[in-house]
């Protein structure tokens, strides 16, 4: 089993982007390939592209997913809406915040306009509940629930479409696909005039990209499923690419988990959207043929800290953390960004 310590390193806490940065692709970017690190600013990340490689991002978009409200007993309640259930039957999973939550209890919100049931536990304050209302539970969301932005971003965001990707237009997810916030229309434009191409998929972020790891995962290797979807264009065009032998890119750790998750054995992509449950850990083969990630610096005993050393193996990663830190590099949703290449 993974020790999780292994994973662990020290992060001061003012090294945690707590704002993105002013221009999207002047974020800082470390360059992994083998053994040597170079230090760019993410805009020359177009240095390291060639003539033919394919760029793979997740177009995923984050959705108003918290609402706050009470019980019935008056004690505050604040609900994420992670996923629906049952639409028939308005059932949603949720993550509770609350004091003595119990089974068939109340909940309350928009000054009592959506009335909501606990019908069972999951785990780890995760809950089913049944809401009653004449309306979509997906446009009340839209109108009235806020983004879920990660508890380590203390300060108020007054933009909140820096916590979206400029190409986001699918949604579904809770929390945002972050290595693709340095991505520009003008640096699209230049890759692609480099003779590069740009593909999406879809993979909705769900709680388990960032909750806790315990043993239970670890042993079982698994997390809560996430949807995914690939167009059959990307499929052609990442097939193509293979064929003649250029490089694939992907973006960020979602995108890689939507590859794998598509991909049979021999390699070739044959499954092109459902539910995955997939955890990348180190010593995990990789079916799909990466050839270079790139992704945001990630918290300690993270799933996806242990994903990219899966990819790129755990001593380089971790060394590579130690550099952007001396380089005061900035941390995790908000922070600057890696190119790294497969071990």
């Amino acid at each position: 089993m993974i020790n999780l310590e292994d994973y662990n390193y020290f992060l001061p806490k003012e090294k945690i982007a707590q704002d993105p940065e002013k221009k999207r692709d002047h974020s800082k970017l470390l360059v992994m390939n083998k053994n040597q690190i170079k230090h760019r600013l993410f805009y020359q990340i177009i240095e390291e592209i060639e003539k033919g490689d394919v760029i793979v991002v997740n177009n995923s978009k984050v959705i108003t997913s918290i609402l706050k409200g009470r019980k019935e007993t008056g004690g505050k309640v604040e609900a994420l809406f992670l996923r629906e259930i049952a639409p028939a039957k308005n059932e949603w999973e949720c993550l509770l915040k609350g004091r003595k939550l119990k089974i068939e209890g109340k909940l309350f919100f928009l000054d009592d306009r959506l009335i909501g049931t606990i019908v069972k536990w999951k785990k780890l304050g995760q809950f089913i509940v049944k809401f009653s209302s004449d309306m979509s539970i997906r446009d009340i969301l839209r109108k009235h629930a806020a983004i879920a932005l990660p508890p380590y971003i203390k300060a108020p965001q007054n933009d909140i479409s820096r916590y979206q990707t400029i190409y986001a237009s699918n949604e579904g997810s809770i929390a945002a696909p972050t290595a693709g916030f340095h991505l520009t229309h003008e640096l699209i434009r230049k890759i692609e005039k480099k003779g590069s191409k740009l593909v999406e998929l879809t993979l909705h972020v769900g709680y388990s990209t960032f909750m806790p790891l315990n043993k239970e995962i670890l042993s079982n290797h698994t997390m809560d499923p996430e949807y995914f979807f690939i167009p059959d264009d990307s499929v052609a065009t990442i097939e193509k690419c293979q064929n003649q032998n250029y490089r694939l890119f992907v973006v960020g750790t979602t995108t890689l988990k939507a590859l794998e998750s598509a991909t049979n054995s021999k390699g070739k992509i044959t499954r092109l959207n459902g539910w995955s449950d997939l955890f990348i850990v180190p010593g995990y083969r990789f079916k799909s043929k990466i050839a270079r990630m790139i992704t945001n610096l990630h918290m300690p005993k993270s799933s996806p800290l242990l994903m990219v050393c899966a990819f790129a193996g755990k001593e380089r990663i971790l060394h590579a953390y130690q550099e952007a830190l001396s380089k005061n590099y900035r941390f995790y949703s908000f922070g600057d960004a890696m190119l790294v290449d497969n071990e």
